[in-house]
């Protein structure tokens, strides 16, 4: 494991956060290997340098992940040497594994925007011209996005 911190400690020790984390495996490995091919314990630096070390994996958790996307075709795997240094096992997203990547990012956006709004966590600005675009092509299957074209827009997601 990478260093520690408070937000990682607590994080350890609430259900509820590993629960976050653990649901969350599948999009933010995905996302690891979405602009190059990496090893597994690269990931494991990338996720814990980009969450400012409050996600903070094993590397087994990982390499049990990425075996697992590998069974399911979103990522495929190829050893490699580099330099002198011993090989090591490089994965890289599919087309399959790209497009699921797509698909569980729009989810997470609109679900997370849902959930902070309902929490309060998200000022609505209402001024944004980005958030007053609904694009129906990000959106998989199951959810919906309509919004209303009365002075602010706002949207509301569906989901199921």
């Amino acid at each position: 494991m990478i260093g520690t911190t408070d937000t990682y400690h607590d994080m350890r020790l609430d259900s509820f956060a590993k629960d976050l984390v653990t649901g969350s495996y599948d999009l933010l490995i995905l996302n690891a290997l979405e602009r190059r091919p990496v090893y597994g314990y690269e990931v494991v630096r990338r996720v814990a340098h980009r969450s400012k070390h409050t996600i903070l994996w094993h590397r087994s958790t990982v390499y049990r992940v990425l075996h697992h996307l590998e069974r399911r075709g979103l990522v495929t795997s190829q050893w490699k040497r580099a330099g002198r240094q011993r090989e090591r096992r490089y994965y890289r997203l599919t087309a399959r594994g790209r497009a699921t990547w797509r698909r569980q990012r729009a989810q997470w956006q609109a679900f997370s925007t849902f959930v902070n709004a309902l929490l309060g966590l998200s000022p609505d600005d209402g001024d944004n011209r980005k958030d007053r675009q609904c694009k129906r092509a990000t959106f998989p299957a199951g959810m919906s996005c309509v919004w209303k074209v009365h002075k602010p827009v706002r949207k509301r997601y569906k989901f199921g």
